[in-house]
This record gives C-alpha cells, sequence and structure tokens, in this order.
C-alpha cells in the first residue's frame, strides 16, 4: 500500500474537520478567535500538510527491506549541488527547496503566532528542517521510502533556512513599510 501526497491532504482536511466539528459538539465556541485568523490557522496548516506531503511522502507499507547500505542516501558535502554544475534539474532543486520553507514566517504570523526574531526564525526553520532530514533518513533505513529512496542531504538545511529568512525579511520589511506609511498620513 502506498500512502502519498494526496493521502495526506485528505487526511488533514478531514482532520481539521473532526476537530472544528467536535469544538462545536462540545461546546468550545465562547473563544473569540476573528474569522480571517481561523480561515489563515486552516490554510498555514494545510501548507504544512502540502510541505510534509512533498517532503516525505510517498511511504510504502509494509516497508520494503533495504539491501543497500544507508550512507548512500546521506549527503554531507555542503554546496554539492554547485559541483554537479548546473542543469534544469540542480536548479529545480534548489529553487524548490528555498522557495518552498518561504512562506512559512508569513503564513504563521497571519496565523495569529507573535511576531518573532530573527534568530528565533533561524532557529525554528533549521528545526523543522533537520526533522524533515531526520525522517527522511529514518524512512531509508526502515524501507518505508520503497524504491524512492530519499537522500539526506546537507543542503537542503541551508536552502531551507535561506527560504525561511527570505520570508521572514519580507513581513519585516513590509511591518516597516506599513509603520512607515501610516504614521505619514495620521501626522
Amino acid at each position: 500500500m502506498l500512502i502519498d501526497f494526496d493521502t495526506i491532504i485528505i487526511f488533514y482536511v478531514g482532520l481539521y474537520a473532526i476537530v472544528k466539528i467536535s469544538g462545536i459538539v462540545i461546546g468550545r465556541r465562547n473563544i473569540k478567535v476573528p474569522c480571517r485568523i481561523k480561515i489563515m490557522r486552516f490554510i498555514f496548516g494545510l501548507y504544512i500538510a502540502i510541505v510534509l506531503g512533498v517532503t516525505i511522502f510517498p511511504v510504502e507499507l509494509p516497508p520494503m527491506r533495504m539491501t543497500e547500505d544507508v550512507t548512500v542516501y546521506l549527503n554531507f558535502e555542503t554546496f554539492s549541488f554547485m559541483k554537479e554544475g548546473w542543469s534544469l534539474s540542480v536548479a529545480k532543486q534548489v529553487l524548490g527547496n528555498v522557495l518552498m520553507f518561504v512562506p512559512i514566517y508569513p503564513l504563521a504570523t497571519l496565523s495569529g503566532m507573535n511576531e518573532k526574531s530573527w534568530y528565533q526564525v533561524v532557529l525554528g526553520i533549521l528545526a523543522f528542517s533537520l526533522s524533515i532530514e531526520a525522517i527522511q533518513f529514518a524512512e531509508n533505513i526502515i524501507g518505508l521510502s520503497g524504491f524512492f529512496g530519499r537522500i539526506t542531504d546537507v543542503n537542503d538545511l541551508f536552502l531551507n533556512t535561506i527560504g525561511g529568512m527570505i520570508g521572514f525579511f519580507c513581513v519585516s520589511m513590509y511591518q516597516k513599510y506599513k509603520h512607515c506609511c501610516f504614521s505619514k498620513r495620521h501626522v
């Protein structure tokens, strides 16, 4: 049985609906959260489900027995993509790893999370990216990745963190712009 991207998205939407319906049934409606925050929380959760669906899935159940040495699935050589030469597939991988993490901080702040400092964002994004890489490695050891075999790559940590910081700086620039424009109008 193959658990893939579509399954994860359907699971997230179903779980979200169950949580919301059970909250209504139990009577937890007194919590006053603006509708736009509720919508952004759903979108943020869907975004996280998409990131996990792209990076961790598909998985093969039951696990396939690994016959190879798992070290072939590790890459600790920094900036190895530069040594391979630039091709379309390398550019897609580099840009994909950067762009995939750009929305994390903007979506989190729109979901009602308090603004964080740059180093808190770096640590959070690094921890999230490291968790994904560790799960990918565990999938390879257990055999869940099946014939897909994902590479646990140190470059992904750097590229994901760069993407997350781009999102952080976009929010920071927007906040400064918004503060600047509103302060001039009210003076």
